[in-house]
């Protein structure tokens, strides 16, 4: 099933490093999220008065990657994952991009 929500796929090509961040006005989301999964931390940012969930180290951003390849449903979040891939490919087992399948029938 596809799936699309608030948040960003971020990669830095020059440093090689990658991103994921959600932010909602809500912590117990966030805190689930990270429960769930097992990996990332949760924050609050006072300047914004909103809590953002990240995961910034390469393995986890590598298990991010596995979970949503080929279940993004937006153009530009299916681009944001190629990129994503190709910037953690340079540093671990390459990971073949699957672009949604259902967006492009």
């Amino acid at each position: 099933m596809p799936t699309e929500g608030d948040g960003g796929l971020h990669c830095y090509k020059y440093s090689k490093s990658c991103l994921f961040g959600l932010t909602q006005k809500e912590e117990p989301i966030l805190q689930e999220i990270q429960s769930v999964l097992g990996f990332g931390k949760v924050y609050f940012y006072i300047s914004a008065n909103v809590y953002r969930y990240r995961v910034t180290t390469k393995s986890e951003n590598l298990k991010l990657a596995i979970l949503f390849n080929g279940k993004l449903a937006t153009i530009k979040k299916i681009n944001q994952l190629k990129l994503w891939i190709d910037v953690l490919n340079a540093d671990y087992v390459k990971l073949t991009f699957n672009p949604n399948p259902f967006y492009l029938l």
